[in-house]
């Protein structure tokens, strides 16, 4: 009898020992799983209820909430209310820190807001009270195509004021920006000195526009441009994070032009045998992406040559299974992270 309480004894303690060393061996934290570095991935507002794997992010943002010229805030669609249930419903529970990304789509909201001292401030304060109320960590702000003296000068006040209110509650601040004199002369150093890190659109660089050369929007060529625009800039790697795009651009032919984004999970729905390193469709289909292998080289080198993280747009425009962006994604993060 006493044999047996010794051996269930010496069981129980194997248990206790195994846990404790699984537990060490498998933290349970996103930051401890990508060693202080960023996963961070973008999920659209107009998705309605995508399938995305927060366990394996270390932020999620949330995208977009919009101004009204008064400082006001967009009210969402049914579809985006709902977008925005499941965002909150399933991101806490797996430790990964919410966002919310502020734009205009485009349409000019954002400058005639950001002109005037009023409507800012009530923007800004519109913007707290929401994520207080639904518990964001956060706040990106994604405007983008800067072109006059104006726009550049409010600019910078709104990230100077964001600051300000940020730091009063205990939230981070982001700014997310292309690369290039196109429209980021149009950003002043002192406003992006305001974020806690920057995030580089390394993408959209042909096919978004009536006279687009052909060819990838988003070459590694491109990464490279991307991160010595902004280094020459004054911007250390460990305030970067580089974007990656999970989808891409369909040309008519090879005159370029204007193109039709096609997501990555339609790219290999498509042409489910095309080659992991290849990144344009096959013959004449004219499609230009970033497949498994070019993913992961961007990630290495972000990893490898001390960015902040990587971040993606956007997270349901990924196929699921063997052919998954992501998954090369912590791939690499693990390989990287098991070396340190």
């Amino acid at each position: 009898m006493i044999i047996s309480k010794v051996k269930h004894l010496f069981l129980l303690l194997s248990l206790i020992l195994n846990y404790s060393i699984s537990s060490l061996a498998q933290p349970n934290n996103s930051a401890d799983r990508f060693c202080g570095k960023k996963m961070i991935g973008y999920v659209a507002k107009w998705n309605g209820t995508p399938i995305v794997d927060y366990k394996n992010m270390t932020h999620a943002f949330f995208s977009f909430l919009k101004p009204t010229t008064k400082g006001g805030l967009w009210k969402f669609s049914a579809t985006e209310e709902r977008a925005l249930f499941h965002f909150l419903r399933d991101t806490p529970k797996n430790n990964c820190k919410r966002f919310i990304s502020l734009s205009d789509g485009g349409d000019g909201v954002f400058s005639i807001m950001a002109s005037d001292s009023a409507a800012r401030k009530s923007f800004i304060a519109n913007v707290i009270a929401f994520c207080k109320e639904k518990d964001f960590d956060g706040i990106d702000l994604d405007w983008e195509r800067m072109n006059n003296e104006t726009k550049k000068k409010n600019y910078t006040k709104i990230m100077k004021e964001l600051r300000i209110a940020v730091n009063k509650v205990g939230l981070q601040l982001v700014a997310t920006v292309s690369f290039g004199n196109y429209w980021c002369q149009w950003i002043e150093n002192e406003a992006l000195q305001q974020a806690d890190w920057i995030q580089v659109m390394a993408y959209d660089q042909t096919g978004t526009w009536s006279g687009s050369a052909f060819g990838n929007h988003a070459s590694f060529e491109h990464f490279l441009q991307a991160e010595t625009y902004w280094v020459k800039r004054g911007f250390s790697r460990n305030k970067m994070v580089m974007g990656l795009p999970f989808y891409g651009y369909k040309f008519k032919d090879k005159n370029g032009g204007q193109a039709k984004a096609l997501r990555y999970s339609e790219i290999v729905a498509a042409f489910p045998n095309i080659d992991a390193d290849s990144d344009q469709t096959p013959k004449e289909h004219y499609c230009f992406f970033n497949g498994p292998e070019i993913i992961k080289k961007k990630t290495n080198y972000a990893l490898e040559n001390g960015f902040a993280g990587v971040m993606v747009w956007e997270m349901s425009q990924d196929s699921k299974g063997d052919k998954s962006l992501h998954q090369v994604i912590l791939n690499t993060f693990t390989t990287f992270c098991n070396r340190k």
